[in-house]
Order: structure tokens, then C-alpha cells, then sequence
């Protein structure tokens, strides 16, 4: 973080947050660890349930904790914030499942705290990705994942809210809409500042919904996987600039 040379608040505060409140299981003894253990990488048969773990390229020595903190990050939350293990899972459930197989107990505080370090990695990873749009704008994915480091670094914060319980009053103050019952919701603004007609946000959702319902569907028949996937990147950057035009 200190090599990119950046200020970004936000990040400052988490890393002062969780130095100051640093787990005792730091200290546990080490493990295997996946290091990108989340549902992207998790393969489940509906008959036989978990079948595979995909992308063992980072795997390291580590605490046992990095994994399961990791997996509980908001933005693999994919806006299900009352389901925080994935998105699929709520926390009680995944403990004492975790428990009840390996026999280990969690200390709930310490997973929190490595969740916390999880969201703070992935808004560096997100940053660090930015930092190499800007040097070449070609590689639009990058961009694409740059663009997430504020909503990384909200949610960084949200959980050190959560953490202090003050996260209710974070939300119905108005500073983020999120729904604690169920998903995080976009905003709806109107188009009453943009004076061109068609809006230029609804020009943008247009093209964004061709990307995905017309190109991804006719590259993936032709058996381009990279185009499709591509389509999908460029599809996802317009879905940002609707959001930045509502705004």
C-alpha cells in the first residue's frame, strides 16, 4: 500500500482500526491455505455437493482464518449483506459447520477481524489494478476492477461499523442504500439533470443490455470464450458510467 504512493483515507483508517484491534489467533500455528477461497472457486454438484476447489496458484502456509475470512468479504457478497459467507450462507451456520468437520473452534471476534483484513486486500488488489489501467487502457478489466476500490473501501468501513454497532445507524442515516433483510439496491436517480434526450444514462443501460443479451450470446455459440468474457468486462465498465451519470 505504502508503494503506491496514493492517500486514501479510508484505507488509513481500516489498517489503524485493525492494528489496534489485532486477534490473539494471529498467532495460531500454520496451515494450507487456498488464499482466494470463495464461491468463484468453489465447484458444487447438485447431487453430491462440494465436488471441487478451483485456483490453487496462490496457496501458502498461513493461518487458517485468511481462508474463512476471505470467503466472508462484502464484495463476494454480491449484494446479499444478511448472507455474508459468500452470499450464500449465513455466519452461525458456516461456524458451526466448520466446527462440527475439523473438530477446531472459531472465535467469531477473530474471523471478523480477518474479514476485515480480507476487504482491506481486495481494495488494495482493486487499487493496484487501477494503477495499471492508468498506465495502459487497454487492459480494460483492469479498469473495470480499479473502478471497485471505493466500493471496496466502503465496505471496508461498513464492517468496522458492524464491527462497533453502529452499522444500523450507518445505513438509515442515509449514507448507503442497503437493505440489512436482504440485497444491497442501486439508487434510483432521476434523469432530470441530463437535458439530452434519450438520457445519456439510458442510452448507456441500452448499449450495456445488448452487450449482454445480444454479443456474449452470439460470441459464446461461435465458441469465442475470450470475446464473450470481454463483452461481458465492457458490459459491467458501462454499468459503472450509468451509475456515475445518475449521480
Amino acid at each position: 500500500y505504502d508503494d503506491l504512493g496514493v492517500c486514501r483515507p479510508p484505507l488509513d483508517y481500516t489498517l489503524v482500526w485493525l492494528e489496534a484491534h489485532a486477534s490473539p489467533a494471529i498467532e495460531e500455528s500454520h496451515v494450507v491455505v487456498h488464499g482466494d477461497f470463495r464461491t468463484g472457486n468453489i465447484v458444487v454438484h447438485p447431487v453430491k455437493g462440494l465436488v471441487g476447489v478451483l485456483d490453487w496458484e496462490i496457496a501458502h502456509l498461513g493461518n487458517r482464518y485468511e481462508d474463512l475470512g476471505w470467503i466472508c468479504i462484502p464484495s463476494w457478497r454480491f449484494g446479499s449483506w444478511n448472507h455474508p459467507v459468500g452470499g450464500i450462507a449465513d455466519l452461525d451456520s458456516f461456524c458451526s459447520a466448520y466446527e462440527h468437520h475439523s473438530g477446531r473452534q472459531l472465535d467469531r471476534a477473530a474471523l471478523r477481524w480477518w474479514t476485515l483484513l480480507g476487504q482491506f486486500k481486495w481494495a488494495l488488489l482493486c487499487l493496484q489494478m487501477g494503477r495499471g489501467f492508468s498506465d495502459n487502457v487497454n487492459r480494460l478489466e483492469h479498469g473495470v476492477v480499479g473502478r471497485r476500490t471505493s466500493e471496496a473501501e466502503l465496505d471496508s468501513l461498513l464492517l468496522i461499523a458492524e464491527a462497533t454497532g453502529g452499522i444500523e445507524q450507518v445505513v438509515r442515516g442515509g449514507c448507503v442504500s442497503l437493505d440489512l433483510n436482504g440485497s444491497a439496491d442501486i439508487m434510483s436517480t432521476s434523469n432530470e439533470c441530463d437535458a439530452m434526450f434519450p438520457a445519456n444514462a439510458v442510452m448507456v443501460d441500452s448499449v450495456q443490455q445488448h452487450l449482454r443479451r445480444e454479443v456474449v450470446t452470439a460470441l459464446s455459440r461461435a465458441g469465442d470464450a475470450r470475446g464473450a468474457y470481454m463483452a461481458r468486462v465492457a458490459a459491467n465498465a458501462l454499468g459503472i458510467v450509468s451509475r456515475s451519470l445518475r449521480m
